[in-house]
C-alpha cells in the first residue's frame, strides 16, 4: 500500500498534503466538544490568578520566575514560553476559554503532522505511519495533555522535539545540528524533560546508521549535549532543585524520594499499568494514587520486569537488523519516558497519563513500521489498514466522550473520586466549586472527608475558613477562621495565603497590631516571588 494511488486524479502536493489534512481534521473532530470546558485544577492558578498575564510589562519577569510565581505559589517548574504563549492570548481575549483550548488544539494537530513527517524521514511504509499518527492523535490517553489548558507545557515541549528531530533527520548533516539548536533551546524554554531531546536524536541515529554500534556514530549530536548541559548547569546554578521539593510531606512519599530500590519497584509496576491503557484505555482519570511497591514480589512489579527484560532482548537481538524500526521505538519510548521515572531525580507523581504523551509517538511509528514490514500480501495489507482505520474511529470516539467529563468541574471531580481515588486536591476543589455555588454543607462534607482521610493538606483549612465566612446562619464565625487558617500555617508554616486571611481577619476584628505582623509577613513571603 502507498499513497500513489490517486496519481491520476491530483497534483502531486495535493497528495503530499492529504494526510496533513486528514490528522488536522481528525483532532479538530475529536476535541471539537473541548472549547467551553471549564477551568480546571492548576488552570486556576496558571491563567486565571496568575497575575503576569494582566500586563504585558510582566514579559521580563516571565522569564525571571517559575510558571506559577505569578500566583504566589511555591513551585519549581521553569516554563516561561508556556507563559509567554497565556500571556499573549490573556491580553487578547481574556480569560477565554475558547482561545486557551485552541492554543492546545493547534500544537497537537501540530504534534501529529510531526510525527507524521518524522516516520516519512525515517523511511517507514507511508500508510504505516499515516495510521501511526492518526491512532496516536485521537488516542485517549493524550486527553489529559491536550484538553487540561494547564497541560500546554507538554504540547509545546513536544512540539519542539518533534520539530529539532525532524530537522536533523535523515542525514544528520553538521550544519542541521545546528538549525536545530535554536529549537532545542524554545523546547527546553517550554518544558525541563526536553533535555532528552540530545537522546531522541541519538535513537534515530540508532535506526538509519549502518554503524550504530560505533560510539563514535553519535559523537555529531555534541552542539544538542551542549545546549542540554549548558541549560542544566544554569538551571542548577541559578535555580537549584533536587527533585524532593516537589514531595509530599507524608512518611512513605519521603521513603520513596530517599530509596531508589522504592522508585525502582514502583517504576517497575507502572510499565504494565501504561501497558494496559495504550492497549485498552477505560477509566481515564486525574489524580491517579498509584501505590508505592515496597518489596519487588507484588504481582505488577514483577510483571513490569518481565515486560521490561522483553523490551532489552528485542533492542539486543535485533541489533544489527537493517532497520530495527520496533527497536528505535522501544528505545524511543525509554529516552522520552526516563525523566519522568523517578530513577535519577524524584519527582511529583509516580503515574500521569500526561507523561506518556512524547514517548508514545515513538513507542507508535516503531510499531506500525514493524507490522507493515512483515505484511507483503497486498490484500493483509488493505484489511490491516480498514482494521487500523476502524481502531482510529473507536479510539477518536471514545477521545469525544473522555472530553466530556472535562466539561463540567463537578463531573470532572467527581469522576475522580468515584474511581475510588482518595484525592486530596479533587476533593478540595469540589468543595470549592460547591461553595461557588452556595451549596455549603456539600462543601463541609468534601472538607471534612479530606481531613478523615489525613490531615497534611493546608489548602484544606484554608478552603473551611473561606467556607465559614460565608455561611448565612447570622454567626460570627471569626474565631473559628483563625482557628482553621493557624492550623494550615502548622503544616505549611510558609503558607501565605493563611497569612493573607489571618491579616484581614484582624483587621476586621480592628486588632491592629496582629493585623500588621500577618501583613509583614505576607510582604516577606511575597519577596520571594520577585525576580
Amino acid at each position: 500500500m502507498s499513497f500513489t494511488t490517486t496519481d491520476n486524479l491530483l497534483p502531486p502536493l495535493l497528495q503530499k498534503l492529504i494526510p496533513y489534512y486528514i490528522l488536522v481534521l481528525a483532532v479538530a473532530v475529536f476535541y471539537s466538544g473541548v472549547y467551553d470546558n471549564a477551568f480546571l485544577y492548576d488552570d486556576r492558578y496558571l491563567i486565571q490568578k496568575n497575575s503576569y498575564l494582566h500586563s504585558w510589562h510582566s514579559l521580563g519577569t516571565i522569564f525571571q520566575t517559575y510558571v506559577n510565581s505569578g500566583a504566589l505559589r511555591t513551585g519549581h517548574f521553569y516554563r516561561p514560553l508556556q507563559n509567554v504563549l497565556y500571556l499573549i492570548l490573556y491580553q487578547s481575549f481574556g480569560e477565554s476559554t475558547f482561545a486557551f483550548h485552541l492554543l492546545n488544539n493547534i500544537l497537537h494537530a501540530a504534534n501529529a503532522c510531526l510525527a507524521y513527517m518524522l516516520g516519512r524521514k525515517l523511511g517507514f511504509n507511508p500508510w504505516a505511519v499515516f495510521f501511526a499518527a492518526l491512532i496516536w492523535a485521537v488516542h485517549p490517553l493524550h486527553t489529559e495533555a491536550v484538553t487540561y489548558m494547564s497541560a500546554t507545557a507538554d504540547t509545546l515541549g513536544t512540539f519542539f522535539c518533534l520539530l529539532a528531530t525532524v530537522i536533523v533527520v535523515p542525514d544528520f548533516a553538521p550544519r542541521k545540528f545546528w538549525l536545530a539548536v535554536p529549537v532545542a533551546i524554545l523546547g527546553l524554554l517550554s518544558k525541563e524533560t526536553a533535555i532528552i531531546l540530545p537522546l531522541l536524536v541519538m535513537s534515530c541515529i540508532y535506526l538509519l546508521s549502518d554503524r550504530r554500534l560505533d560510539p563514535r556514530t553519535y559523537f555529531k549530536t555534541w552542539p544538542l549535549w551542549l545546549v542540554t548541559l549548558g541549560y542544566m548547569a544554569i538551571r542548577f546554578a541559578i535555580m537549584p532543585f533536587t527533585g524532593k521539593e516537589l514531595l509530599n510531606i507524608d512518611p512513605m512519599s519521603v521513603a520513596y524520594g530517599q530509596h531508589f530500590y522504592l522508585r525502582f519497584y514502583t517504576f517497575l509496576a507502572t510499565i504494565p499499568a501504561y501497558l494496559q491503557l495504550l492497549v485498552w484505555p477505560e477509566g481515564l482519570h486525574m489524580d491517579r494514587n498509584f501505590a508505592v511497591r515496597l518489596d519487588p514480589w507484588f504481582f505488577e512489579v514483577k510483571a513490569g520486569f518481565i515486560v521490561l527484560l522483553a523490551l532489552m532482548a528485542q533492542v539486543f537481538f535485533c541489533r544489527k537488523s537493517k532497520r530495527p524500526a520496533l527497536s528505535w521505538g522501544i528505545i524511543w519510548f525509554a529516552c522520552a519516558h526516563f525523566p519522568q521515572t523517578s530513577l535519577l531525580i524524584p519527582v511529583n507523581s509516580l503515574f500521569l497519563e500526561h507523561w506518556m504523551y512524547l514517548p508514545t509517538i515513538g513507542l507508535s511509528l516503531g510499531a506500525a513500521g514493524a507490522i507493515a514490514s512483515k505484511l507483503t500480501n497486498g490484500r493483509i495489507a488493505k484489511a490491516a489498514g480498514i482494521c487500523a482505520a476502524f481502531v482510529a474511529l473507536t479510539l477518536g470516539i471514545a477521545t469525544f466522550k473522555q472530553n466530556e467529563i472535562w466539561h463540567d468541574p463537578i463531573v470532572f471531580y467527581k469522576n475522580i473520586l468515584d474511581r475510588g481515588e482518595p484525592s486530596e486536591r479533587s476533593r478540595n476543589n469540589l468543595g470549592v466549586i460547591y461553595i461557588e455555588q452556595g451549596e455549603y454543607a456539600k462543601a463541609m462534607e468534601q472538607f471534612q472527608l479530606t481531613l478523615k482521610d489525613h490531615d497534611l493538606t493546608p489548602e484544606t483549612h484554608q478552603n473551611i475558613a473561606a467556607l465559614l465566612s460565608k455561611i448565612p446562619d447570622g454567626q460570627d464565625h471569626t474565631q473559628e477562621e483563625i482557628a482553621e487558617l493557624n492550623k494550615a500555617l502548622a503544616i505549611n508554616p510558609n503558607f501565605l495565603s493563611a497569612y493573607q486571611g489571618l491579616a484581614d481577619l484582624y483587621t476586621y476584628k480592628g486588632d491592629k497590631e496582629k493585623a500588621a505582623f500577618y501583613q509583614q509577613k505576607v510582604d516577606e513571603l511575597k519577596k520571594n516571588f520577585e525576580p
